[in-house]
C-alpha cells in the first residue's frame, strides 16, 4: 500500500519539518504540498524533502487564498492518485498530526473494508502554553478531550474526487455526483429504482484508525502570523470573528488576545479534573524517537507497523465517540442553517409578492395593470 499526504502551507517554518518527520515515521510514503508564497524559510525546508524524492511542491503565490484553496486541495488529491500511485490520500495542515490508534497509519488504513472509501478523524486542539526554550511539542501535552471542530478526512485515491477547502469533506466530481440529486421522496420515485445503492457517492467507514492532533497556537509570533493570514490574505468570508481580529490587529491589541488563550496551570488542572482536558504525550514521545527522515527507510518504521491493534482499544473507543459526536453536531448545524435560509427566503418572497389586500399588494397590482 502507498500512502500520500496532501498539505497546504504558508509560513510554517516553526512546525513543517516536525510535521513531515512525524508522518514519514508513521507510514506516509510521499507528500504533495502546495506552498502559498511562504517567505519565512518554509519553502527551503520543503525543497530539501523534494530533493530527496519524498515530495512534490506546487508553488501558488496568489493572494486570494480563500477562494482558491478548494481547487488547490482538490488538485493535490488528484495528483496523488494519478501521478504518485497513491492507494490512500491523507489531508492535513502543517499544525495537524495524524496519530494512529496502534501501529502505523498505513497499517490502520489497510484494515478499512474495501466497500468504504472515506475515513474520518476527529481533531482535538492542544492547550496553548507559556513560551519557553523547548519545542512546542515538549510544552503542549494537554488537549481537549473531545473535538469541537469538523473531522479531517482520508480517502482512497480516486482521479475524480473533489475536496472541501479545509479537507473536511470529499466527494466525486460534479458530473459523477449528479445522480445523488435524483428524486428521493417516495411520492416522486419508484422504490428500488436507481438511486442510493448506485449513486457513486463515497461511503464513510464506521472505522476510526487515527486521531488528528491539532496545535493551532504555539507562540505569539506564530499567532500573529496566523491572524495576518486570516484577516488580510485574499478575500476571506466576512464574520464577526474576523472583524474582531482585524480591530485588535489594527489597534495593536493582539498580545492581549493571545494572553487570554494561554492557559494557566490551575485552569488546566481544573479542566483535567472535570474531564474536559486530558494529558496526551504521544506526539512528544514519537518525535523524541523519530528517525532521520532522509536516511533509508529502516526497520524502525517496519517495527512500528507491526504493533498489535489491541494496544489502542481505549483510544479507539474514545475516537469512536468523538467522531460520532462531531457528525451529530455538524448535522444539527447544517439543519439549522438550512432552516434559517428557508426562513430568509420566505421573507424575501413575501416582500416581493405582498398579499393583495395590503397597501404594497394594491400598489403592485396597479403597477402590473399599468404595464
Amino acid at each position: 500500500m502507498r500512502v500520500v499526504m496532501a498539505l497546504k502551507v504558508r509560513n510554517e517554518s516553526d512546525i513543517i519539518d516536525v510535521n513531515l518527520r512525524h508522518h514519514l515515521s508513521h507510514g506516509v510514503d510521499f507528500f504533495v504540498v502546495t506552498d502559498n508564497d511562504s517567505d519565512d524559510g518554509t519553502r527551503e525546508i520543503l525543497q530539501r524533502y523534494a530533493d530527496a524524492g519524498l515530495m512534490e511542491v506546487i508553488d501558488e503565490p496568489h493572494e486570494d487564498f480563500w477562494s482558491r484553496a478548494h481547487a488547490w486541495v482538490t488538485r493535490m488529491a488528484r495528483l496523488a492518485a494519478e501521478r504518485h500511485g497513491a492507494d490512500w490520500v491523507l489531508h492535513a495542515d502543517a499544525d495537524e498530526f495524524w496519530m494512529p490508534v496502534a501501529g502505523s497509519l498505513k497499517q490502520g488504513l489497510e484494515r478499512v473494508p474495501e466497500r468504504y472509501q472515506v475515513v474520518l478523524a476527529p481533531r482535538p486542539e492542544f492547550v496553548p502554553r507559556p513560551p519557553g526554550d523547548e519545542p512546542f511539542y515538549e510544552r503542549m501535552t494537554v488537549r481537549e478531550r473531545y473535538s469541537r471542530l469538523r473531522p479531517k478526512v482520508a480517502h482512497r485515491a480516486l482521479p475524480g474526487v473533489e475536496l472541501h477547502q479545509g479537507a473536511h469533506d470529499v466527494a466525486l466530481s460534479e458530473q459523477a455526483a449528479a445522480s445523488i440529486l435524483r428524486d428521493s421522496r417516495a411520492v416522486t420515485r419508484f422504490p428500488g429504482a436507481a438511486g442510493v445503492a448506485d449513486d457513486g457517492s463515497l461511503a464513510w467507514a464506521p472505522y476510526w484508525p487515527a486521531r488528528v492532533l491539532h496545535f493551532p497556537i504555539r507562540s505569539y509570533e506564530q499567532y500573529r502570523a496566523r491572524v495576518e493570514t486570516i484577516v488580510f490574505r485574499g478575500d476571506p468570508p466576512v464574520s464577526e470573528t474576523r472583524k474582531r481580529l482585524r480591530r485588535r490587529y489594527n489597534n495593536d491589541r493582539l498580545d492581549r488576545s493571545y494572553a487570554k488563550l494561554v492557559a494557566a496551570e490551575p485552569e488546566i488542572e481544573r479542566g483535567i479534573e472535570a474531564g474536559r482536558l486530558v494529558v496526551d504525550e504521544r506526539l512528544r514521545d514519537a518525535l523524541r524517537d523519530s528517525p532521520d527522515p532522509f536516511a533509508p527507510r529502516s526497520a524502525e518504521v517496519a517495527d512500528s507497523e507491526s504493533a498489535e491493534p489491541a494496544a489502542g482499544q481505549a483510544e479507539l473507543a474514545e475516537i469512536e465517540y468523538d467522531a460520532m459526536q462531531a457528525i451529530a453536531r455538524n448535522q444539527r448545524l447544517l439543519v439549522r442553517r438550512l432552516d434559517r435560509l428557508q426562513r430568509q427566503s420566505g421573507k424575501r418572497k413575501a416582500r416581493l409578492n405582498p398579499r393583495p389586500g395590503t397597501l404594497p399588494g394594491r400598489m403592485l397590482l396597479r403597477l402590473r395593470r399599468s404595464l
